[in-house]
Order: C-alpha cells, then sequence, then structure tokens
C-alpha cells in the first residue's frame, strides 16, 4: 500500500512538473505594416547581420565569472543528485 502511494505521488510530481514546463507563453501581437512607406521606415530602424556581428565581435567577453560559478553549480548539483539517487535507490532495495 505505502509503495502504491508513493508511486502515485512521484507520478503526480512528473505530472506537475511537465504541465509547468509545458505551458507556452502567449505570443505577441505583431504589428500589421499598412503601406510601403510603414515598410521603408521599418526597414531603416532593422540593423543588418552585419552590423550586428561587427558590434559582437567588437565586444569584450563578459560573464566568464558567472560561466565558472555556473558550472560549478551544475557538477555540484549533478553529484549531490546522484548520490541522492544511489542512497534512495539502495535503500529502497532493502524493503523490494
Amino acid at each position: 500500500m505505502l509503495r502504491l502511494l508513493g508511486i502515485l505521488i512521484v507520478l503526480f510530481f512528473i505530472f506537475q512538473v511537465g504541465v509547468s514546463f509545458g505551458k507556452h507563453a502567449e505570443p505577441n501581437a505583431s504589428k500589421v505594416i499598412a503601406n510601403e512607406t510603414e515598410l521603408e521606415e521599418k526597414e531603416q530602424d532593422i540593423e543588418s547581420f552585419e552590423v550586428k556581428h561587427t558590434k559582437q565581435l567588437n565586444e569584450k567577453p563578459k560573464g566568464s565569472e558567472l560561466f565558472m560559478i555556473a558550472s560549478f553549480l551544475e557538477t555540484g548539483l549533478k553529484s549531490l543528485f546522484s548520490f541522492l539517487f544511489e542512497f534512495l535507490h539502495r535503500f529502497s532495495l532493502l524493503f523490494w
């Protein structure tokens, strides 16, 4: 009975996580261009790919410290959850 209850709780948790990740945000309404003058104005506002690319290349790389922190947290959490999984798996085998 407890095993069935545990399985139901785990399945409910997986379902809730799936539903929360599965929700998509509503797309924003885009402005409709009515005539050619609006199209020309819109084209002037948009930067070309080359301009954006050169700006990106000229920027100094930032956030390397943030990347190091994120990678450290990733490996730490991965090892923590691996340890918890191994412990709970072996603990559950005692009652199987």
